[in-house]
């Protein structure tokens, strides 16, 4: 009786684990989403803990220069072509300046909701993504807000300024 309970459990959690790994071969489209508010929050805070406080016309222009890096993120768009036996091509288009697209190649791999992508030479990004399949299989959300973190570091951020929350989501087409 215990072996037939257990058969039946390992069998039960087999198919729901099979049921929600989705199939996400074919063709997916990424959109880049940032929440500049908790980054103006912090450079205000900085500021005002050097001893210093933002001007209104400070406070304006870094409202511009937000909204200037907002629109440039806005028009970047991101294809992905997920393809039968653990390999990917993504194209990214609409960068900075009309850049040329940069195409990246790698591996993927799915283990229960969790979607990995690694590239070949992740000239267009981090080298490794990990994301999260939505329930339904037609979205996978990957928060990058480390990589970003770390990339404003190396460019000469302050230390310890906080950065927006940065995801990408994909959509299956």
């Amino acid at each position: 009786m215990n072996f037939t309970r257990t058969v039946l459990a390992v069998s039960a959690l087999a198919l729901s684990l099979s049921a929600y790994a989705a199939d996400i071969t074919g063709k997916w489209t990424g959109k880049i989403n940032m929440d500049m508010k908790e980054a103006k929050a912090a450079a205000m805070s900085a500021a005002k803990s050097q001893g210093k406080s933002m001007t209104p016309e400070q406070v304006k222009m870094m409202d511009q220069q937000m909204a200037m890096g907002m629109s440039m993120v806005a028009n970047i768009r991101m294809n992905v072509v997920v393809e039968k036996g653990g390999k990917y091509t993504m194209t990214t288009t609409g960068g900075p300046g009309a850049q040329k697209p940069q195409a990246e190649e790698g591996t993927w791999v799915v283990k229960g909701n969790k979607v990995t992508l690694t590239g070949k030479k992740a000239t267009a990004g981090p080298k490794t993504l990990v994301g999260t399949l939505s329930p339904n299989g037609k979205t996978i959300t990957f928060d990058v807000s480390k990589q970003a973190k770390d990339q404003a570091a190396k460019g000469g951020a302050p230390k310890g300024m906080k950065t927006p929350s940065v995801t990408i989501i994909f959509t299956k087409n």
